[in-house]
């Protein structure tokens, strides 16, 4: 198999030569210019030949049209940390725009997701580009708290923003439509219940989460969703239009095996970002793989971290989840 029918596999439940294993991090500093972050996610898979590959981008790729600032200040995450909220008021929802694509930070991102496709073959190797969901987008704009507070006593005002977020979010799509992608790894980390009920989910999340997910072309086949916090929302976002789901499996209360049961497609994920490739040793990763897929069966799952690595992960540890997984070829 190649990495495409090895994953393509994977999602339908099929039969495998092996497990599928993906990992990615952010680039700080390589991610605010294009050349940098394509050459940056070429060396890194180059290294670890991973069965997918996740462009990442900076989180802030898509709002700093917004007027959005930030900076990098050494964060584990390598995610740059924000130094001005545009959003203030609940009128300041009702007053941005959608932002054009092909201009800013957004038409970077097209540029790497055009470059990466040149270098690498999506024929042999999926590529999803990271695409975050309008109310991802909104607690960056405004943070949690304003968020918080707008859509409880401001509804209507929020909506109006989230609504011209999603429409900035499609014209995105549309603009990479053209390229030979897999899918994209879609980001709603905000659907968990520490954060929000699933009422509120529901009114400020799913609905325009599903506005996004369905104008994808449907050549795109490995539309990845990460589903944030310890207490993810992994029933709401199984209505949604994905092929698989990334969250914190390995702690809180949903593992793969729950997960089994509630969502359809490909489980990626199993491994912890601090708890196995950070603090962790090789021959303990190894472990945690193999009883990993000694208790899941090897089916419908992707073998990956919860969200990005931090930016500290010893290479060492990232070869033992690549070296191990390789060694249970069929």
């Amino acid at each position: 198999m190649n990495k495409r029918q090895r994953v393509s596999a994977a999602i339908a439940g099929d039969a495998l030569d092996r497990v599928p294993v993906c990992l990615w991090r952010h680039w700080q500093g390589d991610d605010q210019r294009t050349a940098d972050l394509v050459r940056a996610t070429l060396g890194f898979q180059a290294t670890f030949d991973w069965d997918m590959v996740v462009l990442a981008p900076s989180p802030h790729y898509c709002l700093s049209g917004y007027g959005l600032s930030d900076v990098y200040d050494s964060s584990p995450l390598g995610e740059r940390t924000i130094t001005k909220h545009p959003i203030k008021t609940s009128l300041d929802w009702t007053e941005i725009r959608p932002l054009d694509p092909n201009r800013g930070d957004m038409h970077k991102q097209a540029e790497a997701i055009r470059l990466l496709c040149e270098a690498i073959d999506p024929e042999e190797t999926p590529i999803i580009p990271v695409v975050y969901s309008p109310l991802s987008q909104a607690m960056r704009l405004a943070g949690s708290d304003v968020v918080l507070r707008h859509l409880r006593t401001q509804s209507e005002r929020f909506h109006s923003g989230l609504t011209t977020l999603t429409d900035t979010t499609v014209r995105f799509i549309d603009a990479i439509r053209r390229f030979p992608i897999a899918g994209i790894y879609y980001v709603m980390d905000s659907a968990h219940h520490e954060l929000l009920s699933e009422d509120e989910y529901v009114t400020f999340g799913l609905q325009y989460d599903q506005k996004v997910l369905t104008i994808l072309p449907s050549r795109w086949w490995c539309n990845m969703g990460f589903v944030g916090g310890t207490s993810p929302m992994l029933s709401l976002a199984s209505t949604l239009p994905l092929s698989g789901f990334n969250w914190q499996s390995h702690m809180g209360n949903v593992d793969i095996e729950k997960a089994r049961g509630i969502v359809r497609g490909a489980l990626f994920g199993g491994l912890g970002k601090r708890t196995h490739l950070q603090d962790s040793t090789p021959t303990s990763i190894s472990e945690t793989v193999r009883n990993l897929l000694n208790t899941s069966g090897g089916r419908r799952v992707i073998i990956g971290c919860d969200g990005a690595m931090l930016v500290t992960t010893p290479q060492s540890n990232m070869l033992s989840v690549r070296e191990t997984v390789q060694s249970l070829v069929r």
